[in-house]
This record gives structure tokens, sequence and C-alpha cells, in this order.
């Protein structure tokens, strides 16, 4: 993923918990993606799939779409 550190970096995120706004990972704690991010969110990662064909990775797009069906964190 560190590959993608800059692209992530133009995701606005939220470190921890909701009322600590940032923009990217956080690499020392949780990343919390609200639903106006998800769609870059889901594009880095189906772009980071296409080369490394992960099962980690194709679950987690499975839980970011389901998480932009339903407009959630």
């Amino acid at each position: 993923m560190d590959k993608y550190e800059e692209e992530f970096k133009c995701v606005k995120t939220h470190a921890n918990v909701e009322t600590e706004p940032g923009w990217g990972l956080n690499y020392c704690g949780a990343t919390i993606i609200p639903p106006e991010s998800l769609k870059k969110f889901y594009c880095i990662i189906s772009n980071a799939n296409t080369h490394s064909q992960l099962q980690e990775l194709k679950l987690l797009i499975g839980k970011i779409s389901k998480a932009i069906k339903e407009k959630n964190f």
C-alpha cells in the first residue's frame, strides 16, 4: 500500500474517532472513512488489487461496496 501513499493523502478521513478529521491513512491507529470519501478509496483499492490480486483486498472491496450502498462509514 506504500505505493499508493500519495493517492491516499487525497482521501478525507478521520483518525481513530469521527471528531479527528484528517487526510489519508492513519498508520498508527484506526482510519475511519466517511461516506463522501468511499468512492475515491474504492478506486485506489481496486487499482491496487488489479496489480496484486490479494484475497484481503477483494474482501476490502466488498466491504467498501457495501458501505457505499448503505452510506456508512
